[in-house]
């Protein structure tokens, strides 16, 4: 009786046996670990120039980095507070940044990523660099002749140099005349925007005529915009364009010589 019973157990497994299957998962992997990202560019200790633009460059070592995951931000302060530059960047490694009229000797880059499981890495310069406007070269080799006996044509080399690999060329001239060398009795004459400018009936108007060339690099349009403000206030008889005016006005905002 015995035997008979596991004859029929025996049986029994054989037919589950035969019916039964099996599969198997993918291999599933977990990460904890944050990305890690160097910052290559800026390090620290460079002039960059409101209005230019610079890249910022990094690189990024993780296998499971997200799509659009890099977010770029500057610190005026020295990393004390933040500003976005830019989000939901993919990872090219480089990004043209145009520099925003923020002038500081404390800017700092940071760059954070994050990766498909949730973590996130970032990186920033150690060391802070400074953010500057442009101090354009002052123009130089001013000739005046005579042109029909009453025109002065006004000429001068072209402002143009090199700093850091970056050439800073200006939008234009102010152009700035006066009866005597004193240089408080010089008013705003004209804009050029080329080196060179043609003062019809000048010695008509003027027994004799002393000029000022300034040059100019118009970041956002500001310059010009509070430029046409004083010389509305001109023509309406209030006010005279100085150069003292423009030369304030180019210490407060930058850009000019």
């Amino acid at each position: 009786m015995k035997a008979v019973i596991l004859v029929a157990l025996l049986c029994l497994a054989s037919a589950l046996c035969a019916e039964s299957g099996f599969g198997l998962s993918n291999v599933a992997e977990f990460d904890t670990a944050d990305p890690v990202l160097t910052l290559s560019s800026p390090l620290g200790g460079e002039v960059w120039y409101i209005g230019e633009n610079y890249d910022i460059q990094w690189a990024i070592s993780e296998s499971h980095l997200s799509l659009n995951s890099i977010f770029l931000f500057y610190s005026t302060d020295a990393g004390e507070t933040y500003n976005i530059i830019e989000d939901f960047l993919g990872n090219s490694g480089s990004y043209s940044w145009e520099i925003p009229s923020d002038p500081t000797t404390q800017a700092k880059v940071r760059i954070l990523a994050n990766d498909t499981f949730g973590n996130m890495g970032q990186a920033e310069n150690e060391s802070v660099f400074e953010l500057r406007y442009m101090k354009l070269k002052a123009p130089e080799g001013l000739t005046i002749s005579i042109n029909d006996g009453t025109d002065a044509y006004l000429e001068w080399e072209p402002v143009y140099e090199t700093v850091n690999d970056v050439p800073l060329e200006p939008n234009g001239y102010w152009i700035f005349q006066s009866q005597t060398p004193n240089e408080e009795d010089f008013s705003y004459l004209a804009t050029s925007f080329v080196n060179l400018y043609n003062h019809a009936d000048a010695t008509g108007l003027y027994p004799r005529s002393f000029y000022y060339i300034v040059a100019y690099k118009d970041v956002g349009g500001k310059l010009a915009a509070q430029l046409e403000q004083l010389i509305s206030l001109s023509r309406m008889g209030l006010k005279r364009v100085s150069l003292k005016d423009i030369l304030a006005l180019l210490d407060q905002e930058g850009g000019g010589e």
